[in-house]
Formats: structure tokens, C-alpha cells, sequence
């Protein structure tokens, strides 16, 4: 798949549609909508980070099986900014060491700087490194793969829940306001904020990684 694939996201459309509706009766409400709408639907992105030389080439090539490209971040590299690590799955990959308790202090700081629960740490060797507060695992662990498609899927998720949590409290036009609560009324089914939509479909982007 790429970022800008053809694959058409069934769940999406309804959405559209309603925004369309409300976008004819309150214009400002409309952007609004389309634009939750839009975040939601955005590309799930992953990121393989890192220092330089620690073998993230190495774990890349080791989850080649992934259904989107992994980005490349590179941080504490002298002179150049660290790369914000914004993606939905952040892969952060250590060196193995002789001693696996020895991490790098830019590691750490990266690592206590990130929401542990979109991170996985990912050692390029055969020993874990433990007190990390994230999730761990060797390159060729081989629950690693299973481990980030139950993340991209949590991230998707979680994208959803904002979204209706954004559409919920969007200020609209009375008659803009009745087709939003209109299908916002119905009961949540399991994995479903709204009645018989289980929510867009999100593609993963497809980024080359240098």
C-alpha cells in the first residue's frame, strides 16, 4: 500500500457523506467534520528509530513482512536536530551489548520523552534490555511482528475514538447539529462507536527509508 493508495475505505464513505450533509447546512461545522475526518483516516505511520550504527537497517530488513515501510529516524546525530517521533508505532532500536543494562543517556532521554504505550523497544541482538518501561524484544523475537500489527490496530482504534469524541463536540446549526446526532444516537457496538460502522478504514503509508 502506498500513502496515497487507490484501496477505497468502506467505513469512510458514510462519514463523507455526512459531512457533505452538513457541510450544505453549516459550512464552518462542515470543515470541521471533514477534517476530523481526514485525521482519522490518515495513513498509520511506523517508525524504526535509533542511533546511527545500532542496526536498525538490520530490524528493518527483519520486518519487511510489515504492511507499511517503516520511516527512518535518527537521532543524537552531532549538529542535526533530533527527528520528532510522532509516528502511531514507534520501533526503537538498541544496540546489543555486552552489558544489556548499559543504555546510551540519548537513548533514555528518547525513550522517557515517548508515550510507551506506541513504543517498542527492539534490541539488535539476542539479549532484552529490561527497566526500559516499554515493550522489548530481541530482532528476531517471534512475536515482534504480531506485537506492532496489534499496535497499528490499537492506533487505529484510538484514532476513532477521537474522532467521534471530535465529532461529539463540534459546534453546529441546529439542522447540522440533527444530522451529526443523527449518527452519533445509535449504541456502540464492540470495537464501534456508532451502529453498524466499525470506522474508517485506515491505510498504512508506504515511505521509503533512506
Amino acid at each position: 500500500m502506498t500513502g496515497e493508495s487507490s484501496t477505497r475505505y468502506p467505513g469512510a464513505d458514510p462519514w463523507r457523506r455526512i459531512a457533505d450533509e452538513v457541510d450544505r447546512l453549516d459550512p464552518d461545522a462542515g470543515r470541521t467534520l471533514h477534517s476530523a475526518l481526514a485525521r482519522c483516516t490518515a495513513p498509520l505511520r511506523i517508525q524504526v528509530a535509533g542511533r546511527a550504527g545500532v542496526g536498525r537497517a538490520d530490524v528493518q530488513r527483519a520486518l519487511a513482512g510489515l504492511p507499511a515501510s517503516p520511516e527512518s529516524a535518527v537521532i543524537d546525530v552531532p549538529g542535526t536536530p533530533d527527528p520528532v517521533l510522532d509516528a502511531d508505532v514507534v520501533i526503537y532500536v538498541l544496540p546489543s551489548r555486552l552489558d544489556p543494562v548499559t543504555v546510551h543517556p540519548a537513548d533514555r532521554r528518547a525513550l522517557a520523552a515517548l508515550d510507551s504505550r506506541r513504543v517498542i523497544v527492539v534490541v539488535a541482538g539476542d539479549t532484552p534490555v529490561r527497566g526500559l518501561g516499554a515493550s522489548v524484544f530481541t530482532r528476531d523475537d517471534p512475536n515482534l511482528e504480531a506485537v506492532i500489527l496489534d499496535q497499528l490496530d490499537r492506533a487505529h482504534s484510538g484514532r476513532f475514538e477521537d474522532f467521534v469524541t471530535s465529532v461529539a463536540g463540534i459546534a453546529a446549526s441546529p439542522q447540522a447539529r440533527d444530522v451529526i446526532e443523527a449518527a452519533l444516537e445509535s449504541p456502540a457496538e464492540p470495537g464501534s462507536s456508532l451502529s453498524g460502522f466499525s470506522g474508517p478504514d485506515v491505510p498504512t503509508s508506504n515511505v521509503p527509508v533512506p
